[in-house]
């Protein structure tokens, strides 16, 4: 008797929580709609107040420059991860996390390599000689070349995925040793 009743109230609980989240989805779409139309009529009436100037137009250019650049790296990034995935023999689909981030690794190498940070983060810990007798300058030409960096993003994917199939497998262990250390315990009490 005692279990229906649970079942029942149950099933009760669940519908209510159901009909909040319709209701939360469909006031949020009109939220939405109405920010939109508010927006869209505002844009309409008042065309002169969205006139950008040069200052804000060269930022948002140069941020579409950098965004459709850093794409390649991306690109080539989450290739190397996925390659690492598949040379550890895991599935890429279920592991789209780690090409993810593997392309963002890949686009962070390959920004950093270009803006000069990495020359700037490596140079204090470089002999001054090198310095001087032109290292830095074959570095820093290096981040030039389209090859030496579709490398550094491929690799450095494959490196970042490496990180994740290394503390996944150590996740997998620890977890399959202790529910055998705990299916051993709870047969010996028995």
């Amino acid at each position: 008797m005692t279990s229906s009743l649970n079942d029942v109230a149950d099933k009760l609980v669940e519908s209510v929580n159901n009909k909040k989240s319709s209701y939360l989805k469909i006031a949020s779409l009109y939220v939405f709609v109405l920010l939109v139309g508010v927006f869209y009529f505002t844009a309409r009436a008042n065309q002169e107040i969205f006139v950008l100037s040069s200052d804000t137009l060269s930022v948002v250019t140069q941020f579409y420059n950098a965004l459709v650049l850093l794409l390649i790296p991306f690109f080539w990034g989450a290739l190397g991860g996925s390659a690492r995935l598949l040379l550890s023999g895991m599935e890429v689909l279920e592991n789209w996390r780690s090409m993810l981030s593997s392309g963002m690794m890949g686009a962070f190498s390959w920004l950093s390599i270009k803006s000069k940070v990495f020359l700037s983060l490596v140079a204090p810990y470089i002999a001054h000689e090198q310095l001087v007798g032109g290292v830095s300058d074959k570095v820093a030409l290096a981040g030039n070349e389209f090859y030496s960096l579709t490398l550094v993003a491929v690799i450095v994917g494959m490196f970042s995925s490496n990180i994740y199939i290394a503390i996944n497998e150590r996740v997998e262990l620890a977890t399959r040793s202790r529910v055998a250390n705990s299916s051993r315990e709870g047969s010996s009490s028995s």
